[in-house]
């Protein structure tokens, strides 16, 4: 983390470091009744909602200043999840704003750059989104004849993942070794996943964590949060071949940050509400790793560790199926390449970052506000008559399961605005 040159911005520091306690990266499954006590979702299912997405930036700096912010687009991606923009308002006194489209994962991001003009005038940053979304619950079928002969190894998709990355380290010895030891005598590309998956669910203790550690130092100490459970799933399944990749994102859940619930009964007009200003955004990692015949197949092998803890349910109930919950902002492991105009980070030989949930911002004001907001309401139900109507009757733990949401995004506004007139700094996103 970048030495910070006010005594504001250290307070900050210790403001975020304090709000990250367990308890907010803690996940509650409440106490139940139903009639499929051993399923918690019924995959062939989808919701609709309406978003509300505002970005507030307010400087009170007496002299002018820059910002500058990356906002990633929520996009369709696949049967995952289907997503249009309803209408979009942009700041006033924009000096420039452009639409990157695509980045190298397919990605796409709005770019804006405003000068703020010193206490007399426009000091203020606004921007709006509204979106229509739909996110599936899909459960992937993939069949046992399936090797990994029948990739195409030549291809730009196999070999871009199941490459080297940083945090997804492919070349470390202790990767290598426990890969080719958990898939040793399995030919199935299903058995090879179910291995691995099971080996981090069943491995990785959760424990918060402050920064991005990757793959290779969480196999290490055999600890993490919803990022290193995903990176390390990753790593794992790159080295013996099979392309891979992290999913960031939302999980749809009770906003009270002490007991943070997934609602899988939903109903038309349930709200969800989260803010930095409620220190409740619910950040969340997950994977994806492509099949031949099918496509990019989803995985959580952080809330599969939380069923494990319980003993009581499937953990492979988020094994090649996804629920509804779940929404996807921006998928990769190593963000920087074909974002245009590129990111402004701290130091020139640095190409890129682990992760970017949302936004990046930049900014040279010693004084400012900042408010991140995300407004849900369910429009649509499509939940499938023998899909269980309410949580299943397991205990009431706290789950450290969709982790340190409420700590990137103050991380994010610490970050966002730390920039002194000369200088860049580097954001590095803590994403749970």
């Amino acid at each position: 983390m970048s030495k910070f040159q006010s005594k504001k911005i250290k307070a900050i520091i210790f403001i975020i470091l304090g709000i990250s306690s367990p308890i907010l990266f803690s996940i509650t499954f409440q106490r139940g009744s139903s009639t499929q006590s051993d399923t918690l979702f019924n995959p062939n299912s989808s919701i609709t909602y309406e978003l509300n997405y505002t970005i507030d930036y307010q400087s009170y700096y007496r002299y002018p200043t820059i910002f500058k912010i990356w906002v990633a687009r929520i996009e369709n991606w696949s049967a995952d999840q289907s997503s249009e923009i309803i209408f979009q308002i942009n700041p006033d006194n924009i000096v420039n704003h452009t639409l990157d489209e695509f980045d190298i994962y397919n990605n796409s991001y709005d770019y804006f750059y405003k000068e703020m003009e010193g206490i007399s005038g426009d000091q203020s940053f606004n921007l709006q989104y509204q979106y229509e979304i739909t996110s599936a619950g899909i459960k992937y079928e993939i069949p046992d004849n399936l090797t990994l002969d029948n990739y195409d190894i030549s291809s730009n998709l196999y070999q871009y993942y199941t490459s080297y990355q940083p945090y997804c380290e492919t070349n470390d010895t202790g990767i290598i070794n426990t890969s080719l030891s958990l898939t040793d005598g399995l030919s199935s590309l299903n058995d090879m996943i179910e291995a691995i998956y099971l080996y981090v669910v069943e491995n990785l203790q959760y424990v918060a964590m402050t920064d991005s550690i990757g793959a290779a130092a969480s196999l290490s100490t055999k600890a993490g949060d919803c990022s290193e459970f995903s990176s390390l799933m990753v790593a794992l399944l790159r080295t013996v071949g099979i392309p891979a990749r992290k999913v960031l994102g939302i999980s749809l859940v009770d906003e009270d940050p002490s007991s943070q619930t997934p609602k899988y009964d939903l109903e038309v007009g349930d709200v969800w509400s989260y803010s930095t200003d409620e220190d409740n955004i619910p950040g969340h990692a997950w994977v994806q790793y492509y099949i031949p015949e099918i496509g990019w197949v989803s995985a959580d092998p952080t809330w599969g560790n939380s069923l494990y803890q319980t003993g009581q349910l499937d953990v492979l109930q988020y094994l090649n199926q996804m629920d509804y919950l779940h929404l996807i902002t921006t998928i990769g492991d190593y963000y920087g390449s074909g974002i245009e105009p590129p990111l402004d980070l701290l130091d020139s030989d640095e190409e890129g970052m682990p992760e970017f949930p949302f936004f990046y911002p930049i900014g040279n004001s010693t004084n400012y506000e900042f408010n991140f907001s995300l407004d849900f309401k369910i429009i649509e139900v499509n939940i499938s008559e023998d899909a269980p109507r309410e949580n299943p009757d397991w205990a009431t733990i706290l789950l450290l399961a969709i982790g340190g949401g409420s700590f990137l995004i103050f991380a994010l506004i610490a970050v966002a605005v730390i920039k002194k007139s000369n200088s860049n700094k580097k954001a590095y996103y803590n994403y749970r």
